[in-house]
């Protein structure tokens, strides 16, 4: 019934082809868990929210999740261990932990040049 595209899903949910799972038509999620299907190289951003999120209940804590495992290789300068700059790694890791009074002893080991 279901190919491998993530695209199918929701409309085979709209078109009720899971009833004999107990699974209606006009279901509604609290939340919906995408993993890499937003990497524009499976489904994308501007899909996955157009085909799952009219399956989001009518809340403000309702949410799609995921993440764009392959950012970093398709975005310029998208890793921040690609910088050129030496110290921004550690500047950035060092406002998150103040930001969230993290305590930490990491340290970083700079690579020679």
């Amino acid at each position: 019934m279901l190919d491998s595209d993530a695209r199918e899903l929701p409309r085979f949910i709209h078109e009720n082809a899971f009833s004999e799972f107990n699974v209606p038509s006009s279901i509604k999620f609290d939340r919906i868990e995408v993993s890499n299907i937003l990497d524009p190289n499976y489904v994308g951003l501007r899909d996955v929210l157009t085909l799952w999120g009219p399956l989001l209940v009518e809340s403000r804590s309702a949410a799609i999740v995921g993440y764009f495992m392959n950012w970093p290789t398709v975005q310029q300068d998208g890793h921040a261990s690609w910088t050129k700059d030496s110290d921004v790694m550690e500047n950035l890791v060092q406002r998150v932990m103040e930001k969230e009074k993290v305590r930490s002893k990491i340290s970083f080991q700079r690579e020679p040049q």
